[in-house]
């Protein structure tokens, strides 16, 4: 058959009997041949020859040649940080984590008390429904051994002078350089005063009540205080009273007087 040109093709639907027109190569002679001469040719799906196509063959194809990833692409096997995606595994998301998928125990969880190596001695114990513990149980707040009056034991001794608890005196040191009415130098069972100058004192403070004891030391080296007595410069329910009715002369360097305030009469009687 000379070259020819087949100028048009028939439906999908044609047979190898089906005709289509074909043209001389110079356009000077049209002929029309079938389908099914035209395969005859040499036509159709090529013979099996994948091998060709495979490493190795007379045509290989590369991966990079259709666009594809070969197998030893570092890519495929490289460590690598993934992107954020905690919310993907939070509780009802896509990917969620279980406490059992962890080996993790779910927020809300029991524990034998044998399982627990820091439960304490406490642990162990029943608590009372009502009333006061018994030796054995964990005491109540509202115990009423908490809180209740008792009498203590025997320890007169231990606040004696040399006893480990003895209640040792408060004692404070003021300087006069004046005159003091109503004086308060705080509260304090001794008091160590010195003074710049001769000075006269006409009142203490009065304590809360009857009895309280207060000792006085004149420790100046060359001044004395006196302690005035019936004093109208200081109140009446803090002024001195003497037993022999005149002021007292704490002399200098070691002068002293102890002074017992007696609420019936309003006065501290020095002694």
């Amino acid at each position: 058959m000379p070259d020819t040109t087949i100028s048009s093709l028939p439906a999908s639907s044609a047979t190898f009997d089906s005709v289509v027109p074909a043209d001389s190569a110079d356009g000077t002679l049209t002929s029309k041949v079938t389908l099914g001469s035209i395969a005859a040719l040499g036509g159709g799906p090529p013979a099996s020859h994948a091998t060709s196509h495979g490493s190795g063959g007379a045509d290989p194809i590369t991966p990079a040649a259709i666009g594809a990833v070969a197998t030893s692409d570092a890519r495929l096997t490289n460590s690598r940080t993934p992107t954020a995606h905690a919310a993907s595994h939070a509780a009802g998301a896509a990917d969620a984590i279980t406490p059992a998928s962890i080996n993790a125990a779910a927020a809300s969880h029991t524990h034998v008390l044998s399982s627990i190596t820091d439960a304490g001695t406490a642990a162990s114990r029943s608590v009372p429904v009502a009333g006061n513990a018994s030796s054995v149980q964990v005491v109540l707040g509202s115990d009423t051994r908490l809180s209740d009056s008792r009498t203590p034991v025997t320890h007169a001794a231990s606040h004696r002078v040399t006893g480990a608890d003895y209640p040792a005196p408060v004692v404070v040191s003021p300087s006069l350089s004046v005159n003091q009415n109503d004086w308060t130098p705080g509260v304090a069972d001794m008091y160590f005063a010195s003074a710049s100058g001769n000075v006269t004192i006409t009142g203490l403070a009065a304590p809360a009540g009857d009895g309280y004891a207060v000792t006085i030391v004149n420790t100046g080296a060359s001044n004395n205080i006196t302690l005035a007595h019936e004093s109208p410069s200081s109140s009446a329910a803090n002024r001195f009273r003497s037993a022999y009715g005149g002021n007292v002369i704490l002399y200098a360097d070691g002068g002293s007087a102890t002074l017992v305030y007696h609420a019936a009469a309003l006065r501290w009687r020095v002694l």
